[in-house]
């Protein structure tokens, strides 16, 4: 090139450096150099030649790999996947917002007022969705949306799950409502994907208030004081609102539970001695939730492996204030087969612990 235009050094290896003169200040880069180059010395004396580079395949991350798993769990178990909406209206921003409270942004120029701010919660837009398709007969639903939610100054990812009417069970021949343990039994699931053990997390009974979720029928789960996710059935109110008989929904902050540390699942070698079970029922204060029972039953004893709840009921027979529960103990020793003396004397240490522990009288 002529000095006049540029002043060119030659780095070697085929390397060479452009100064270019101020008032060309049609250059702006590496287009605009090579385009000057070929129009100096000729389009025929460029040489046609593949970029260099070097690919490496380095497939997907272990929290997109944990991400497939959890949305492959929900649609095998009959859920469908949907996918909405990211602009809602200030009436849906201001409903389901107990995971993100903050402000949301607002489009300077938006089409329709219905998509002006961007969401930061999914169930809104899940709603919406449940109202479209209860609007034109589809009463029965189970769908899910695993997406990206933008509140002001941080964005996050969301699990977002909603169930309405009734499942489906033998082969379709028997419907049977949705309810919380349905939602409970999704939840489970999606954590122990995650590999998230039961001790490592909370479910508490609600204490957020609003009118989306049925106070008595929903529960937080917290890691310490960290709110992650809400399930639960829905409020007679937002009920009444959708013009559904029974429903309910999830939402977790999955971003933050993907970012939780847990250990690959352990194999251990079945035992070579039989276990035994024993039934326990007692009338204990309404607000008493189970995971507090159960920490204190497996603390009563090595030898109790297994703490299942089977039955909670409130109603005639019962005192106000209070709920009956019924749970499935399970004993065993794994180096020698129990003998009725040593279940009798672990039983009554468990039915010790929940006397001492919680003032409740274990029915005979």
């Amino acid at each position: 090139m002529t000095a006049d235009h540029f002043a060119v050094e030659d780095l070697g290896d085929g390397e060479l450096s452009f100064l270019v003169p101020v008032y060309r200040i049609d250059v702006d880069g590496e287009a605009d150099i090579s385009e000057e180059l070929i129009r100096l010395r000729g389009y025929e004396n460029v040489v046609s030649a593949l970029p260099r580079t070097k690919l490496v395949l380095q497939g997907r991350t272990p929290k997109q790999k944990l991400k497939e798993q959890i949305r492959h769990y929900l649609r095998l178990n009959g859920l469908d996947e949907v996918l909405t909406y990211t602009l809602v209206n200030e009436q849906q921003t201001a409903s389901f917002a107990y995971l993100e409270k903050g402000e949301a942004y607002s489009l300077l120029n938006p089409m329709t007022e219905d998509r002006k701010l961007v969401r930061r919660n999914l169930l809104p837009s899940l709603m919406e969705t449940a109202s479209y398709n209860i609007a034109h007969g589809n009463k029965d639903l189970g769908f899910f949306e695993v997406s990206d939610v933008d509140p002001l100054g941080r964005n996050g990812l969301h699990l977002g799950l909603v169930l309405i009417g009734n499942k489906q069970e033998q082969a379709s021949l028997k419907e049977v409502p949705y309810d919380f343990y349905d939602l409970k039994g999704y939840l489970e699931g999606i954590l122990e994907i995650l590999g998230l053990n039961k001790n490592r997390y909370q479910i508490v009974p609600w204490t957020l208030g609003g009118e989306e979720f049925h106070p008595g029928k929903a529960a937080e789960l917290r890691m310490g004081k960290n709110l992650l996710g809400v399930f639960g059935e829905f409020h007679p109110l937002e009920l009444e609102k959708q013009g559904i008989k029974n429903g309910g929904a999830i939402e977790l902050d999955l971003a933050a539970l993907l970012e939780l540390k847990s250990s690959a699942p352990q194999a251990s070698i079945p035992a070579r001695f039989p276990a035994v079970t024993r039934d326990l029922a007692f009338p204990p204060d309404e607000k008493l939730a189970y995971q507090d029972v159960e920490r204190a039953l497996k603390k009563s004893d090595s030898l109790l492996k297994e703490v299942q709840v089977f039955d909670v009921y409130q109603g005639a027979m019962i005192a106000p204030g209070k709920k009956s529960m019924a749970v499935h103990l399970v004993y065993l020793d794994e180096g020698k087969t129990l003998k009725e003396e040593e279940i009798q004397a672990a039983v009554k240490k468990a039915i010790l612990a929940l006397q001492t522990t919680f003032g409740a009288e274990v029915r005979s």
